[in-house]
């Protein structure tokens, strides 16, 4: 059943099988402890298969902005390859309003040595000397760039070569994270933003300082990592980078954290580190816990052989962002990566200038610090490896009202819903129900064998969502603060999965289904009542494969299976 599962996590994206941690090899294991970055380190690698390239620049200027500049170079299996530049600007039309640009790339590829990328419009370029990069854009003829990032210290990679891996055979892996840095640089140039709608054009001159990393994942994103920490700091004597990521279960919830301490010509430590949040508040709007305290702490061997020790610790301000990354992409592929697999990234930016000190040793120096933190799924349940199928004893749990007039939602729609839910629990996955999410995404034609995998596919997903709700519901144990909060809102004995459950657990899971999107407002939109079609309605339709083309369904999002 693990291959069987592993066969459809390859495909479809779902949650893999619960391997364990022995099948990570992390990169902080590796010896020596960190390398030195040549330049054939900073090569593009163009691994084919499955994985996503990117090289990120972060400005931290003289003048108080913070900006980012990116190339994503991404391939599908090896087949579909695309090229992205992404260039954000913080607070550019005010506090909380950013300027994002995202935009294609065409005719991309590498130079001969692969240390630079080109594009119609785009060119980055290593200098002769391997020392600085120049990026220029015109891409977007609203967003102009042009600048050249000098590196002021030493480069690194953590251990050998940079890579964690993944998979049951270390001398095989399946997947890999690689990072490489360049900690500490210095930035000149401008950013260009044309005039546009009303607003004004605006030159902004990035001299300052800034921070290069070079990442790749093997694999998918989902699968990778459950959770994010990421900090640049600069300040006028000291550069700090942290870089850690937290697997999901499949790989036993395993933390590889690493990072550096850099001063000007000089690299201090590089090495592991710890990401804490000290404290958190729950965001109601999409059920992550929300960081309000964090203690960064970088210590162990530093470059000189002597234990060196920095820290980073306060309370954070007012968020500067928070990034649905699913609400950039299109709906089907939304439903797929977020339904079937579970996760629903967010990523929670903060930026400031006044709150943070680093302390290396007993010297304490204040500086900007710009933080994320990237929460992707979650890393305390996973569904059984065992089987895709129902546990037996959660069955008797979840079943319809026994009073079928009473409640919210009373309506026919609503009693049929709850009547199919209590007969045929969640293994009444129709054809036509199938078909419906795949016409909305644009596919006409479905092989035979492509319904039993969907089918198992959804099947594991709601099995997720029904732990959830039970583990609300019966657990005694340490919950997140959104989970409690709805615990203490319900009969702590109640042994019926209400409708109210089944919604918040959704909710928190950033999915919608059988149309309950609106249920807990109580006020269904007059959109979803005139053109709602629900499963229901679908098992009377012909399950007949014909391969004739069908009308598009373009009812709303809220009735499929997923959400």
């Amino acid at each position: 059943m693990n291959w069987f599962k592993q066969q459809l996590a390859n495909v479809a994206g779902t949650q893999e099988p619960e391997y364990g941690a022995s099948a990570i090899q992390p990169v902080t294991q590796q010896t020596p402890q960190y390398t030195e970055l040549t330049t054939s380190d900073l090569r593009w690698r163009d691994v084919g298969g499955t994985n996503v390239e990117t090289a990120i620049f972060y400005f931290m200027t003289d003048d108080g902005h913070t900006a980012l500049a990116q190339i994503i170079y991404s391939s599908v299996a090896g087949v579909h390859t695309t090229a992205q530049f992404n260039t954000k600007i913080f607070d550019h039309f005010g506090p909380g309003q950013h300027l994002w640009c995202s935009d294609p790339l065409t005719n991309f590829g590498f130079d001969e040595e692969k240390t630079g990328f080109f594009a119609d419009n785009l060119a980055l370029e290593l200098s002769a000397s391997g020392d600085s990069y120049t990026l220029k854009s015109a891409v977007n003829d609203s967003c102009l760039v042009n600048l050249t990032v000098k590196r002021e210290a030493p480069g690194f990679q953590a251990g050998k070569d940079g890579t964690s891996y993944f998979g049951t055979d270390p001398k095989q892996p399946w997947g890999s994270i690689f990072h490489s840095f360049w900690p500490r640089c210095s930035v000149t140039g401008v950013i260009r933003i044309e005039a546009k709608d009303k607003t004004e054009a605006k030159e902004y001159n990035l001299k300052g300082q800034a921070l290069y990393i070079k990442a790749l994942q093997g694999m998918k994103p989902h699968h990778a990592a459950a959770r994010w920490n990421f900090v640049d700091f600069a300040s006028p004597t000291y550069s700090a980078v942290l870089m850690e990521f937290t697997t999901p279960p499949s790989y036993g919830n395993t933390t590889v954290s690493i990072g550096s301490i850099s001063k000007q010509g000089e690299l201090l430590y590089a090495g592991p580190t710890t990401a804490k949040h000290v404290e958190s508040k729950p965001d109601l709007e999409c059920s992550w816990p929300e960081p309000k305290r964090v203690l960064f702490e970088w210590n162990g061997t530093g470059t000189d052989g002597k234990p060196f020790s920095a820290s980073i610790e306060g309370d954070l301000p007012q968020r500067t962002d928070r990034v649905d990354v699913l609400s950039h992409i299109p709906g089907f592929i939304k439903s797929i990566v977020g339904g079937v697999s579970g996760a629903r990234p967010f990523i929670y930016q903060f930026s400031t200038k006044e709150h943070f000190k680093l302390k290396v040793g007993d010297v304490e120096e204040p500086g900007q610090l710009f933080m994320e933190a990237t929460f992707i799924s979650e890393t305390t349940e996973t569904t059984p490896a065992s089987s895709l199928e129902m546990p037996t004893t959660f069955k008797p749990i979840f079943r319809a009202h026994s009073s079928p007039g009473k409640g919210k939602g009373i309506g026919n729609v609503y009693r049929q819903r709850r009547r199919k839910l209590a007969k045929d629990n969640i293994l009444a996955i129709s054809k036509a129900s199938i078909r419906k999410l795949a016409r909305r995404g644009g596919i006409r034609r479905i092989q035979g064998e492509f319904y039993d995998e969907a089918r198992a596919a959804i099947k594991a997903y709601l099995t997720s969502v029904l732990h959830r709700i039970v583990r609300i519901l019966e657990s005694d144990g340490p919950m997140n603060e959104v989970e409690t909060l709805h615990r203490e809102t319900v009969q702590k004995t109640r042994k019926v999965v209400k409708v109210e459950d089944v919604v918040f657990a959704l909710k928190g899971l950033g999915r919608t289904i059988y149309g309950f999107g609106w249920y807990d407002s109580g006020v269904e939109p007059v959109a979803t009542r005139t053109s709602r079609v629900s499963l229901l309605d679908d098992e009377d339709e012909d399950d007949s494969d014909s391969g004739h083309e069908e009308n598009v369904d373009e009812s709303s999002d809220e009735s499929s299976i997923v959400g």
